[in-house]
């Protein structure tokens, strides 16, 4: 019998070809088959599909339990990778759809957990195992019988007790909402607590804290609620942290996502989902410490156990901080420090001004006995050099290797010393060796001062900045903080000429720290693990690492800062800083990071992102206002200051300021704000000029912002950034002036600074010449000429050869003017003429003399001098200048004539000098060429001012010849006796002391005298404009310790044998045991010995010489002791007052002239002053002139001159000028704005009325009338917007500030007239609207401390009378009686009462009360916030009050604020010196504009690069380097591929390439080389550094659509779908294939259509890519086909639809609905997917000979068991007729029913068939076949014939067997 025979050898199904083509070994379709298609005897063999089998996940005692939405919604995987390094596949399984509360809060019946998880599966797990890495509780929702709380909550509470089973999902930081089916918003917060978020009511309260074990959840608000009624339910929310799901309602919603772009780099797992930001996770710190149901924990390095990890949580402190984790954990972009640290400088070792004061003291005697005289004594020696002795320092602790000074002062005798170096510390036992030992030590000397010896300043020629940067858990460093200010201490004012240059521009930096670089726990992220302190100077663009400090190991890190102890403390004790960071770490501004990406691919250790987004839209309008503050440098009551450098902004500059604005992980946008225009449409300035005028002031510049529109939702901060690019200009000091031939002026200047100028250089003079006083004009000059030697006209020298009278008897001489001869008496000539020879060129003038009127004609050049004749001989005659009667008009007179050689010769004065020619006007001449005074030759270079006290009568001046001030007065002339303001005949008017008191009162005993004498000490102190200078000491002291010891008054000024004594001392805050503070030791510190000084009052300008000071420490102004007497205050406190002591020192003097003593008989300088300390005058430290001769054609001073820079870069470069400032102020940015320790005043903004020109907005600054004024005010702590400030007292105690600031309207709504202004330690002011008074709660936990409203009282307050000028308030209403009776009303200003008067019709508002040490804010009038214009003041007022605190609400949205910035770029001297450059050298180290730089981008916006790729930094785990994180812009790290080939919607490696894989092309992107082109377009690959090198395209125009989620990858091989073209391709070594055209094109162009998912996953273990489509609508089937790659074509459908797949070392998992399944699973039915069982089934086509019609009588096929249908034995049938027939096939092997193969179908083009059964016959399967049964429905009547009759026409049923035939006569 033929037969016909089928393999499957192709193993390939075929759906193209016509039915008759189809080739043999190929089948029509299949469904869950497999095909072996390999070697062996069974190739062809089709066989069914294995199962698979779910990983189970029993640990920790709890299954995964996936989420089921009250819908029925179940969870769902979004994507999976495996690591076959360590065997392990992680899974991303999402929450179902999300929906709000009130949607399904009537569906709640029970608990249900909301979360997102990564899973892992390790295939070496002999248990095989699923376990959690990432559980992600975003939310829970429970019924309120579950917590066990249904109680109505009538009064505020803020902590609920719930059953702790549930209380274990709930974490600090989940907002909390509860609802019934009637109210979506139970929780009502209470108002009178603070708000810490948005300000919804009940919206946003949050968990603060979890007790676990009993259940107690604490929030940060109180609150109200009945959640008593049927049906509540509460819910818990936080942010997501993985966010794999989607929320209905949510702005970006479409297809559930797929995340294709992931990645395991040793042991991060990275991936990027296009929805969030790129993320990564370190699985060695997730594995095994994940829950499946407890939200993952943050785990890092444990410090003390090295290699152990521990949860993050202990002493957390914030209010949403936990040790959960969160977002900002798992990001990649690493969010850098947002404020500089704190430098805090002293130019003294220890940070201790030790020329004055000491810091330790010892009690040790450092003597020894002496060798025995010849008669047995010894006395008391010094111990020698090298002796090591062991001394107990209290005060202070020393380092070994420090020298120590020790001082000891007996009285009677001079200091003593002893130099010690120290050896080694314990505790407070210093063990030294002596150094040095003064021979007149004794055993007396016991009690030693000690103060540490002075170093070599550190930094000396350098000016360099400070900054920090984190280090995280895994490795990733950040960008850096904003730089610190300078780290630069210059001195005062020296620069002369002679020095050479500026040695007030020397960094005298001794004691330098840095603190505040580990700010508070809930400011910094929770994973950093260490700080990089840096270093950077500002010549060098390197960075240098100063130290690393380490969490929990260095002690450095500090984590309970204070204000007094700041967080992290490092003392910079060498300029030895070496290791430097890499170049491009200094330009890394922040790392962009996308904001989010669809690719991602790990390649050459580099992170890659592409199709990405960056940047941010500002849809609000925001411009920069900026004004200029300028004070002056040295103000009257403060001259200590005056040439004290101090941080200014340039002159002759003009600025611009941008602002800048960052998200929450640092991005930044460029510069933007600059110019704009106000709401009236007026244009807003875009720069601030500095005019010259302002050079001798401090300048600094303010900014505010100002918006239209609110701050865009991504904000978080913003920085302010300055642009001023002009060149760089330098300083020189002049050395002479000398008048020029043309006219004009030489200039000389030190050959040093002759590379500063050159011919096209302008010159502006700075300040006088000859002394301090700035040049306020613009004083610009041109450079006429410069010459590198003198010019001869100036090196000539006139030297006078002598003056000869001219006689009558030789010469006409009142016509001298005619003569060119001049004849002289003999012996005259010879006397004076006689021999002379020129060295030069003679010239001759004739001296004319009237009484006391002396006239010169011109200088005319001699010719000959004849001694025979004794004649002159000019060369022309003398001229009009000689004409007298023209000058006399007929007086007598009589005439001399005077000869000079002009030589023309290089003097001293021209070495080392070059001369510049300026042109000559009227400022010149008045500034520097101006001599006021000829017969002063010494020039101020240094003033001070200086009182006068004496505890006697009269004036000690009274009895000089000359008396009083002369200051101004002085002339050629003898002195005008009568014009100096004199105070010889002053009376005492100190006070309660008279002329007649004084002496013998003044510091006599206790009782009033002391009293007294302790109040005028307490007000000369007090006193701004006397009490901080020294005076001239005439005044009593207190000697005494016990009773009525004998008093000691000092003397003033005493003369001795050749030298004058002068006493000075100084009052203000000192103390017994301390110094002057800095600012008064200038005065000090200039007169030492061998100064010259001169006071300016003195009517003869004598110049005297310090001989010698001497210190002699402290004195007590009155007793501070006794039995009647309490320690020195007499008001009854103990404290230390700064009006107790006075600190002394004397100098001796003696005049240069005279070389004697100062003659007081004459003029006695205490004649200018008031000797009750109630006048000033000035003392002048001068410098000589060097006046050579009588030549007056030069001079000598010191005017300083500046460079014009001569044009200004242009570039449009703008420069970091403030730390990161808030938006809005939270908890973990409020410090950034109020530091702990800043210092605090007010500004007082209101309108004043009468004015000229209308009302008038006046601000003031807020003073303290309450507070003596040498008590500080400094933030204590600041919690989200409520700052808690206390007043600081001179012991360092703290009290409640009593400050009253605001006042506020109805409704508690406050007056924005009020801000808090914080002074932060680098000059930064920030400031913060006050707008209410808080107070602790004290019934608040200790966790929370909250704060609430401070109370308030409506009150009746009566005005003693309608006056204005009255002050008193009386309170009737009893609650407040005792705090305010008799309250004080006025401003805020210390010295105005307020004028009630005044404030008629307006707002009460910046009122205040004051009574009793209680302070009281008005806040209105009968709930008005306005007086009534007609109220009368002395009836009883309602008034609403409140108490002031001292702790202040404010405003939190402080970008409307200004801000004073601390910016500068020179030191400003005050005397019109500004210098930016160490020692003003040139090319020196200058002060640079700042180390972060921007610019402005005018299309800045949010941008979507979808053809452009980034990538990271490198990472490399051997060498601990992890870069990841860091995408620094100023590198070249991006690259773009031709927009038309579409976006790109994946990345993957291959070999060492990258390939991209776009919408319309994939292409080939060279990593880590570049490709060069030879001239016939052949590729030459060569190494590059270049990450990302060229790019080419695959042949053929395919790309992946927008599926990624179809790429899989089996090595080099890459299958992915191309749904735009309907093709499936595969990328290998051969380029691009159409896989899908091999049998299955038709049926992929009509199914690849309308898909929302193409998932291609690839079985290793079949090799096998399955790609599962499935569609939208869930009525149209999903299909699972796959490819196989051995058969080359398309073997099976099957029937699992997975969400996501992988293969891990021959095991291919799939996953769905919260399970991970093993496919292949022998253990589990064939065909067993996700837990249901299917067929398999396949469609073969008997093809053979198709133009035949076959017949086919049976089949049989080799196999497996076949399908076989049980056998009934006792069935029959009945036939037509009624015949019962059994149906006994009379077989066995159907007896019982087995499952197996079967045909479903056997069908040709006429008829159909089936095969239910087989039966085994010699190891194969035979059956015959059977037509299917025949019914009406099939049958076909031609079949049928009826031979002679006709056709079958019709066939029509009786009954169900019986049929009538209906036949026809064919006769058609």
């Amino acid at each position: 019998m033929p037969e016909i025979k089928h393999s499957f050898q192709s193993g390939k199904m075929n759906k193209d070809l016509d039915e008759r083509l189809v080739p043999q070994g190929e089948y029509r379709d299949a469904l869950n088959v497999q095909v072996r298609t390999s070697d062996g005897s069974d190739v062809g063999a089709v066989q069914s599909l294995s199962g698979n089998l779910e990983r189970p996940s029993a640990l920790f005692g709890k299954e995964i339990d996936p989420t089921v939405s009250w819908y029925g919604e179940e969870s769902y995987f979004v994507g999976s990778i495996s690591d076959e390094k360590v065997n392990n596949s992680y899974f991303f399984l999402a929450c179902p759809d999300v929906r709000p509360l009130s949607d399904v809060k009537t569906l709640v019946t029970s608990m249900k957990i909301y979360k997102d998880m990564i899973i892992k599966y390790n295939s070496d797990d002999i248990n095989k195992n699923i376990s959690p890495v990432v559980t992600d509780i975003f939310k829970v929702q429970f019924t309120a019988a579950e917590l066990g709380f249904t109680t109505n909550v009538t009064t505020s509470i803020d902590n609920i007790t719930f059953n702790n089973t549930y209380a274990e999902y709930i974490r600090p930081g989940m907002r909390v909402t509860a609802s019934n089916p009637d109210t979506n918003y139970l929780i009502q917060e209470d108002e009178s607590y603070i708000n810490s978020d948005t300000g919804s009511i009940g919206r946003d309260i949050k968990v603060k804290h979890v007790n676990y074990t009993t259940g107690k959840v604490t929030f940060d608000r109180y609150f109200t609620g009945n959640f008593s009624t049927t049906g509540v339910v509460w819910e818990f929310e936080a942010s997501p942290l993985l966010n794999f799901h989607t929320s209905i309602g949510r702005s970006i919603r479409g297809k559930r996502r797929f995340i294709s772009g992931i990645n395991i780099i040793n042991n991060l797992l990275l991936w990027t989902d296009n929805y969030n930001e790129p993320r990564k996770v370190n699985l060695d710190r997730c594995l095994g410490l994940a829950n499946f149901n407890q939200h993952s924990d943050l785990y890092i390095d444990n410090p003390n156990q090295p290699g152990q990890f521990t949860s993050f949580g202990a002493n957390i402190t914030d209010g949403d901080a936990s040790s959960s984790l969160k977002e900002e954990h798992i990001t990649v972009i690493r969010r850098a420090p947002r404020t500089a640290p704190k430098i805090t400088m002293s130019a003294f070792e220890g940070g201790v001004d030790n020329e004055f004061e000491f810091e330790a003291t010892t009690v040790f005697a450092f003597t020894q006995d002496s060798e025995p005289d010849p008669f047995g004594a010894t006395t008391s020696v010094p111990l020698g050099i090298g002796t090591v002795v062991a001394i107990d320092i209290i005060g202070g602790v020393y380092e070994p290797n420090q020298i120590l000074i020790l001082s000891c002062l007996i009285t009677g005798s001079n200091s003593s010393s002893v130099n010690v170096k120290v050896i080694s510390v314990e505790d407070t036992t210093h063990t030294v060796e002596i150094q040095s030992i003064d021979d007149d030590i004794s055993g007396e000397h016991v009690t030693w001062d000690i103060k540490l010896e002075q170093n070599k300043a550190m930094f000396e020629l350098k000016m360099g900045r400070f900054s920090y940067r984190y280090k995280y858990q895994d490795g990733e460093y950040s960008s850096f903080a904003p730089w610190s200010e300078l780290a630069f201490l210059p001195s005062d004012f020296d620069y002369v000429p002679k020095k050479g240059y500026n040695l007030g521009m020397v960094n005298t930096l001794r004691n330098l720290k840095i603190t505040d670089f580990i700010v508070q726990d809930f400011q910094r992220p929770d994973d950093i693990v260490s700080v990089d302190v840096l270093y950077k100077d500002t010549v060098s663009p390197n960075v240098y690492i100063v130290k690393n400090i380490e969490r929990g190991r260095d002690p450095e890190w500090n984590d309970n800062a204070t204000a007094n102890n700041p967080s992290g403390i490092l003392n910079i004790t060498s300029e030895m800083i070496h290791v430097a960071l890499p170049s491009n770490q200094s330009l890394r501004a922040w790392d962009n990071v996308p904001i989010l990406a669809r690719a991602q691919e790990v390649t050459g250790n580099r992170v890659v992102y592409a199709n990405y987004l960056q940047n941010y839209n500002v849809n609000a309008k925001v411009t920069v206002n900026q004004s200029l503050l300028s004070e002056i440098h040295s103000l009257a009551d403060d001259e200590t200051q005056f040439l004290k450098p101090k941080k200014s902004l340039k002159s002759v500059r003009t600025y611009k300021l941008g602002v800048v604005f960052g998200d929450k992980y640092g991005r930044e946008t460029p510069v933007l704000g600059i110019g704009g225009f106000t709401d009236n449409g007026s244009a807003k300035p875009d720069s601030v000029k500095v005019p010259k005028d302002k050079c001798a002031n401090v300048n600094q510049l303010q900014a505010s912002l100002s918006w239209v529109g609110n701050p865009d939702a991504w904000m978080e901060y913003y920085k302010y950034y300055v642009k001023e690019t002009t060149n760089e200009y330098y300083n020189l000091v002049m050395d002479r002036w000398y008048n020029a031939e043309d006219g004009n002026v030489w200039l000389s200047f030190q050959s040093a600074d002759r590379n500063k100028v050159d011919i096209e250089t302008y010159l502006l003079l700075k300040n006088k010449h000859g002394s301090q006083d700035p040049v306020l004009e613009d004083a610009r000059y041109k450079i006429l000429a410069i010459e590198n030697e003198a010019p001869d006209f100036i090196k000539t020298t006139n030297k006078i050869l002598g003056q000869a009278l001219i006689t009558s008897e030789f010469n006409a001489i009142n016509n001298l003017y005619e003569t060119m001869v001049v004849t002289l008496n003999e012996p005259v000539y010879e006397a004076n003429y006689k021999g002379i020879d020129f060295k030069g060129v003679g010239w001759a003038r004739i001296r004319f003399i009237s009484g006391t009127t002396l006239k010169y004609s011109d200088w005319v050049r001699v010719s000959r001098l004849n001694d025979e004749q004794q004649t002159i001989t000019t060369i022309e005659p003398f001229g009009d200048s000689a004409d007298v009667s023209a000058m006399f008009a007929g007086s007598t007179f009589t005439a001399e004539i005077e000869v000079k050689d002009a030589v023309v010769e290089n003097r001293a004065e021209f070495d080392g000098r070059f001369f510049v020619k300026i042109y000559k006007d009227a400022i010149l001449s008045s500034n520097v060429l101006e001599e006021t005074n000829p017969g002063i030759k010494h020039a101020a270079v240094k003033l001070f001012e200086f009182n006068s006290v004496s505890a006697q009568e009269s004036n000690h001046g009274n009895g000089s010849t000359y008396k009083g001030d002369y200051t101004n007065l002085l002339s050629d002339a003898t002195p005008d006796l009568t014009s100096g303001t004199n105070y010889s005949a002053y009376a005492w008017s100190g006070g309660t002391f008279t002329s007649s008191n004084v002496n013998s009162q003044f510091a006599n005993g206790c009782g009033s005298n002391k009293t007294k004498t302790a109040s005028f000490w307490k007000d000369y102190a007090g006193d701004n404009q006397v009490g901080k200078r020294w005076f001239i000491d005439s005044a009593h002291d207190a000697r005494s310790i016990q009773g009525n010891d004998t008093r000691n008054r000092k003397n003033g000024i005493t003369t001795g044998s050749n030298t004058t004594k002068i006493d000075f001392s100084y009052i203000g805050t000192v103390y017994e045991s301390t110094n002057i503070p800095t600012d008064a030791e200038l005065f000090y510190q200039s007169l030492d010995a061998g100064t010259l000084i001169r006071f300016s009052a003195d009517p003869f300008g004598r110049v005297y010489q310090i001989t010698d000071r001497t210190s002699t420490g402290s004195f007590h102004n009155f007793h501070r002791q006794g039995t009647s007497c309490v320690k020195c205050d007499y008001d009854g406190s103990t404290g230390t007052e700064n009006h107790c002591y006075r600190r002394h020192f004397s100098i001796s003097i003696k005049d240069i002239d005279t070389n004697d003593t100062m003659n007081t008989s004459v003029w006695d300088v205490r004649s200018a002053l008031k000797h009750d300390g109630k006048s000033h005058s000035v003392l002048e430290v001068v410098l000589p002139f060097y006046d050579l001769g009588k030549s007056e054609e030069f001079s000598i001073g010191n005017a300083i001159w500046e460079t014009e820079p001569r044009e200004d870069v242009g570039l449009d470069l703008y420069y970091e000028a403030s730390q990161a400032l808030p938006i809005n102020l939270k908890q973990n940015n409020n410090e950034a704005y109020a530091p702990k320790g800043s210092t605090v005043k007010g500004e007082f903004t209101y309108t004043t009325s009468g004015t000229s020109g209308g009302p008038a907005t006046t601000t003031k600054d807020l003073f303290y009338p309450q507070l003596s004024t040498d008590i500080s005010t400094e933030v204590v702590s600041i919690v989200n917007d409520i700052v808690n400030m206390r007043r600081v007292t001179t012991e360092g105690s703290t009290t409640m500030r009593s400050f009253a600031d605001i006042g506020g309207a109805s409704s508690g709504q406050h007056s924005a007239r009020t801000n808090l202004v914080f002074t932060h330690g680098d000059g930064v002011k920030t400031r913060g609207k006050v707008i209410d008074h808080w107070e602790p709660n004290t019934d608040f936990t200790s966790i929370t401390e909250p704060y609430k409203r401070s109370e308030t009282l409506s009150v009746n307050l009566t005005h003693t009378n309608n006056s204005p000028t009255s002050q008193t308030m009386t309170v009737t209403d009893a609650t407040f009686t005792t705090a305010v009776s008799n309250a004080i009303l006025g401003h805020h200003d210390a010295d105005e009462i307020c004028d009630w008067q005044a404030y008629r019709g307006e707002s009460p508002m910046g009122l205040f009360l004051k009574g009793n040490g209680q302070a009281l804010d008005i806040v209105s009038y009968q709930g008005s916030s306005n007086i009534p214009a007609d109220l009368d003041l002395s009836t009883n007022l309602p008034w609403t009050i409140q108490k002031v605190t001292g702790y202040y609400r404010l405003e939190d949205s402080v970008h409307k604020q200004k801000t004073d910035l601390s910016w500068f770029n020179c030191y400003s001297f005050g005397n019109g010196l500004e210098s930016d450059r160490i020692r003003d050298d040139f090319n020196s180290p200058t002060i640079d504009n700042g180390c972060k730089v921007s610019t402005t981008l005018d299309d800045y916006g949010q941008e979507l690069r979808s053809s452009g790729l980034i990538f990271s930094g490198i990472y490399n785990s051997t060498s601990g380097v992890n870069d990841l994180n860091e995408f620094n812009m100023a590198e070249s790290i991006t690259k773009d591929l031709n927009p038309s080939y579409g976006s790109i919607q994946a990345l993957k490696s291959r070999d060492t390439n990258l390939v991209a894989f776009c919408e319309d092309k994939v292409l080939k992107i060279l990593a880590n080389k570049d490709a060069l082109f030879n001239a016939d377009g052949n590729v030459n690959v060569t190494a590059s550094n270049a990450v990302l090198g060229d790019a080419s395209g695959f042949s053929g125009d395919y790309g992946i659509s927008t599926n990624p989620e179809s790429l899989a990858v089996d090595g080099y091989r890459m299958y992915f779908t191309d749904k735009q073209r309907n093709k499936v391709l595969r990328l290998s070594q051969d380029g691009l294939t159409a896989v899908s055209d091999i049998g299955m094109k038709s049926w992929f162009r009509d199914n690849l259509k309308g898909s929302n998912k193409i998932l291609g996953t690839f079985d290793e273990v079949k090799g096998e890519y399955n790609v599962t489509i499935s569609y939208a609508a869930t009525s149209k089937t999903p299909y699972t086909v796959s490819y196989n790659e051995g058969s080359k074509g398309w073997s099976s459908f099957k029937s699992f639809i997975p969400e996501t797949g992988v293969s891990l070392n021959e095991e291919y998992l799939t996953a769905v609905s919260g399970g991970i399944w093993s496919h292949h699973n022998e253990s589990v039915n064939a065909n067993t997917f996700y837990g249901s069982k299917y067929d398999s089934k396949v469609k073969v086509l008997f093809n053979d000979m198709p133009g035949s019609v076959k017949g086919f009588s049976s089949i049989n096929y080799e196999g497996t068991k076949s399908n076989i249908s049980k056998y009934d034995p006792d069935s029959t049938v009945t036939d037509a007729v009624g015949n019962v027939i059994s149906t006994n096939d009379n077989e066995y092997y159907n007896l019982s029913s087995t499952t197996g193969w079967y045909v479903s179908s056997f069908n040709t083009d006429m008829q159909e068939a089936k095969v239910n059964n087989f039966k085994d016959k010699e190891g194969k399967w035979f059956s015959y076949i059977d037509g299917i049964t025949t019914s009406l429905a099939n049958l076909d009547e031609s079949e049928f014939t009826v031979q002679g009759i006709g056709v079958v026409t019709g066939i029509s049923d009786i009954q169900p067997i019986t049929f009538n035939l209906t036949v026809k006569e064919n006769n058609d």
